[in-house]
Formats: structure tokens, sequence, C-alpha cells
């Protein structure tokens, strides 16, 4: 956590500088999914979704990756259920992808707030292991997956 304030207040401290010497807009969609990632991962969910609003980038599959976690842990989660799905779809474009499993576990904690049917929770899940290629991110799936279905809950992160 240190390390990502670290990078954040580095960021901004650079941000500024060339806020005040040329006006910066975040014209590349890396650089500008990975600065709302980090508001997302300080818990900043609020100033990510502004970010995210001023900066649109609704052809990128981590642009509403990002948003959809956002929008959830604000509550918001009819619009993050939207996202999950554009993010879903828009990543089933991109051949190559090594990140479906991500999307599609969002995709089951969206359908999780939203008191989808358990049924749908679980294609989901089951989708996020049948594209994952990680051993590790496979093991956290199947814990989360094995205590929605003992307990009925999921964290949402």
């Amino acid at each position: 956590m240190k390390e990502i304030m670290a990078y954040e207040m580095i960021y901004n401290k650079g941000l500024k500088y060339h806020n005040d010497i040329i006006c910066v807009s975040f014209q590349k969609e890396y650089w500008a999914t990975q600065r709302d990632e980090n508001l997302y991962l300080l818990g900043e969910y609020e100033k990510a979704l502004d970010f995210l609003d001023r900066h649109p980038f609704e052809g990128n599959a981590f642009w509403h990756y990002w948003r959809c976690g956002a929008l959830l842990l604000s509550g918001r989660y009819a619009e993050a259920l939207e996202n999950s799905e554009q993010a879903i779809s828009l990543e089933k474009q991109n051949f190559q992808s090594k990140f479906m499993a991500t999307f599609y576990r969002k995709r089951a904690q969206a359908a999780f707030c939203c008191q989808e049917p358990p049924e749908t929770i679980l294609d989901f899940y089951g989708k996020a292991l049948d594209t994952c290629n990680n051993e590790k991110f496979k093991k956290q799936l199947k814990a989360e997956l094995r205590t929605y279905k003992s307990k009925g809950r999921l964290v949402i992160d």
C-alpha cells in the first residue's frame, strides 16, 4: 500500500508540473486506465469514477473493468453490471487475451451484487476458471467459489 501511495504522490507531482507547463490530456488509454487503477487501489472510488467520466475510453475493456469495480464498491450495481458486460464483450475481441478470467470474475461479482440467480454467478465463475491460465489466480477463484457455495457470500474487490 505504501508503494501505491508513493507512486500516486510522484504521479500527482508530475501531473501538476505538466499541467502547469502544458495542458496535458490523457489521450493514451493505457496511462488513463493506470491512473484509474491507482485511485481504485487507494479506495478512492468516486475519484476513480470522476476520472473515468472525464477521460472516456469506452472502447477499452479495462476502462469498463475499472469502472465496474468502482461502481460496485460505490453501491451502483446496475451500472456496474452494464460495464462488466461491456468489458467482456470488448475483451472477447482480443483473441490472445490473458485477462478473460479476470473479467468473468468481475461479472460474477456484479451478478452477486445485483442479486442475480446463483446459477448465473456460478456460470461466470465457471467461465473464469475455464479461461484462467494462472495457477495462483485459479486457486483464488476456487477458494472464492467454495466460500460462495458454502456461505452464500462473495468478497467484492
